[in-house]
Formats: C-alpha cells, sequence, structure tokens
C-alpha cells in the first residue's frame, strides 16, 4: 500500500516577502520531498508570499489570527476553531509556526485536531508567553545554539533541537565572489554595505557613527545602507547622523532590494551592526556571495562566522570598535579576499538549504511517530 504523506501547516506571522523567517519558510516548504510531505502554509493576509508559494504549486490559506487578549473570548474561540476546522480539513500532522501569536493558536487548536505542535524560534528576545507556549509544543527548532539562553528555564530536555537556517547555494553563483572593484583600496572606492530593516534594532544609527571615523582615515570610501523602513522616526534619526558626520555624499539609502545577490555583489565589505539578531540571513547571504564581513557578536553570529577566519566579529553598540574593524578590512586588501572565501566555504560546509531541509524532514518524522499529545479524537 502506498504511503501517505506527512501534511504539515505552515504559519507565517506576516503575509510580505521581506524578512528573513518569510524567506526560510518559503525555501523550506518548497524544498521538502514532496513524496514523503504535503506542505500547506496559513498566513494572516494576502501579499506577496501567498502569491509566491501559489507560483509554487503550495497551497495557502488565509486566517486572521487576532492578538491574543482574554477580554475578546468570542474572537479568540472563532479563531482557534477556524484553525482546528482547517487542520482537521486538511488532516494536518504537524502545525509548524514561527511566533508566539501563531502558536498559541496552534497549540489550542492542536487539542482538536490531533496534529504535532513545532515552534521555530527565529528571535532572540524572550516573550512573556514562552513558559506557556512551551507547554503545547512537542519540538521548539531554534536557528542558533545561543537561543537556548531564552529557554535556560527548561533544563535539559529533548524537546529543544538547533537547526541552522541555509542557503541555496546556486542563487549566489550568478556573479563573481572577487570584490566589487579592481585593484588595491588606494586605488579606487571602496564599498561598504549593510542589509536590513530600517529600525533601531538592525544598529543603522551605529554603523553611521563608525562610518563617519572610517570617512576620515578612508576618503575613498562609500556606505550603501539597503532595506525597507519600519521606523521612519529611527529612519529620521540616522539622516540627522548623516548631517552631523559630513556623510550625505557618500552614504546612500537605497531601499528594499529584491535581488538581495545582486546588491551583495556590489560591495566590498558587508557590515551587520544589529543590536539583536537570531541568526541572520543577511550575514549568511553575504558570506555565500563570498564578502568579507563585520558582525556583531549577537545571537548566533559567533555560529555564523568564524572571528579572524571567515570574518569579524564586534561588540554591539560599540562605534568604536566596527569602525575599527572595516578599516582593517579596507586597508588589506588580501584579508579581504581571504575571508570572503573563508566565508564562502564555511557555508558550503555548514549552512546549505539541504542540510536544512535534510535535518527538518528528519524531525517531522521523528515527531509522527513519537506517542501523540493528550486530545480529543479526529470525527
Amino acid at each position: 500500500m502506498e504511503k501517505s504523506p506527512i501534511n504539515i501547516l505552515y504559519f507565517s506571522s506576516f503575509a510580505h516577502l521581506t524578512g528573513g523567517g518569510q524567506i526560510s519558510l518559503m525555501l523550506l516548504a518548497s524544498g521538502l520531498d514532496k513524496n514523503d510531505f504535503a506542505p500547506y502554509v496559513l498566513l494572516p493576509g494576502k501579499g506577496p508570499l501567498a502569491a509566491r508559494l501559489r507560483q509554487m504549486q503550495i497551497p495557502v490559506f488565509i486566517i486572521p489570527l487576532p492578538a491574543v487578549f482574554m477580554l475578546r473570548p468570542l474572537e479568540l474561540a472563532k479563531a482557534v476553531y477556524q484553525v482546528a476546522k482547517l487542520g482537521r480539513r486538511l488532516n494536518i500532522d504537524i502545525f509548524h509556526t514561527d511566533g508566539p501569536r501563531n502558536t498559541f493558536y496552534a497549540g489550542m487548536a492542536s487539542l482538536f485536531c490531533n496534529a504535532k505542535v513545532v515552534w521555530h524560534i527565529r528571535a532572540e528576545a524572550a516573550d512573556s508567553f514562552d513558559r506557556l507556549l512551551s507547554c503545547f509544543t512537542d519540538r521548539i527548532v531554534l536557528v542558533a545554539e545561543d537561543l537556548r539562553r531564552r529557554f535556560d528555564w527548561m533544563g535539559q530536555t529533548g524537546k529543544m533541537v538547533t537547526v541552522h537556517n541555509g542557503i541555496l547555494l546556486e542563487e549566489f553563483s550568478r556573479y563573481s565572489s572577487e570584490p566589487a572593484g579592481q585593484g588595491g583600496p588606494l586605488e579606487r572606492e571602496i564599498v561598504v554595505g549593510a542589509v536590513g530593516r530600517i529600525e533601531r534594532i538592525k544598529g543603522q544609527d551605529v554603523l553611521l557613527e563608525a562610518f563617519g571615523r572610517v570617512k576620515r582615515n578612508h576618503p575613498d570610501t562609500r556606505l550603501l545602507i539597503a532595506g525597507g523602513v519600519s521606523e521612519p522616526d529611527f529612519e529620521a534619526d540616522c539622516r540627522k547622523i548623516m548631517e552631523r558626520q559630513g556623510l550625505n555624499d557618500c552614504v546612500n539609502f537605497v531601499g528594499h532590494q529584491e535581488d538581495v545577490v545582486s546588491f551583495l555583489s556590489r560591495l566590498d565589505i558587508f557590515v551587520l551592526p544589529s543590536r539583536s539578531e537570531a541568526f541572520p540571513r543577511a550575514l549568511l547571504e553575504a558570506m555565500a556571495a563570498g564578502k568579507a564581513a563585520v558582525a556583531t557578536e549577537v545571537g548566533g553570529c559567533a555560529e555564523a562566522v568564524v572571528d579572524g577566519v571567515s570574518g569579524l566579529l564586534v561588540p554591539a553598540n560599540n562605534a568604536a570598535a566596527l569602525a575599527e574593524k572595516i578599516e582593517e578590512l579596507i586597508e588589506d586588501d588580501l584579508l579581504r579576499k581571504k575571508m570572503g572565501l573563508e566565508a564562502r566555504r564555511r557555508v558550503e560546509k555548514k549552512f546549505t538549504m539541504e542540510k536544512n531541509i535534510c535535518r527538518m524532514e528528519h524531525i517531522y518524522q521523528e515527531l509522527v511517530k513519537s506517542p501523540r499529545r493528550r486530545a480529543f479524537p479526529r470525527r
């Protein structure tokens, strides 16, 4: 008798396709072995992510999940009922969530459709509902070992497992991994760049303070900052720093980049100045593109970068240290090239999408074989 595939309903906190979490979800769902797994995706609304998934022949369902306020029990119960009804209709084996809100709804709905729950942790900061939500889940997937600190109260448990984000390497073979310009740093303009939403947690203000120091010593240097604006007030503060540092002629905010590979090909040095991260896809993409990177030592960045070998690490919120490491790469053309090559090799060895998918498939198969949590029987 032919074996039935494992049915998985993925939950996304957002319907856009600009965040690393949404890109990771899309790559995972589309890359599963369709002989063994049947992916479905639940989104809070219409958007680019739904359109892309449907192009890939992955069924998409729209169910807005309201904020979990216990003062609105009827609205909450309706959303739980809708998720449970969908789970029963699709005969879902596993709910795979990516945030506290949808983990709550998946956990509640799983009691009525007998599905397992996988909670994918893509944020470093703890949530006030972590302890409650952990009771709803059968596996907690961490994108970095460092995130175990978020659940240190759990102690040693087999519920948590680390699966690093993965990169589709073929996407980063369109351009040479050589630096953007030709010749040494004294013969041409050096291009420094960053990718990330324009918001305080991403640290573009610290990068601008650092670049002011860099520019004084290395006038033939330009900074490109890519990313959509999430916090307009913060962007305004960044532009004030540019004005104060005299950087208006050498710094460009270039907005969200659909083709991040093309953007990275323009850079000599990639910088990730974040105040907080889990396991940033932007850093992995720069490494896959063969770029020497300077990153803050937050979240899983130290798991991605081997300091001094495949990149450089600095403390968060330290513009002086960030400037020093950027200048070290500007002044040493051979070091930039060597670190870029080592970065690419590290991604090839540890952070491919194939490794990520294989690990997740194993977790799913392991889960469906294990005893189910107590739940209401299927009708």
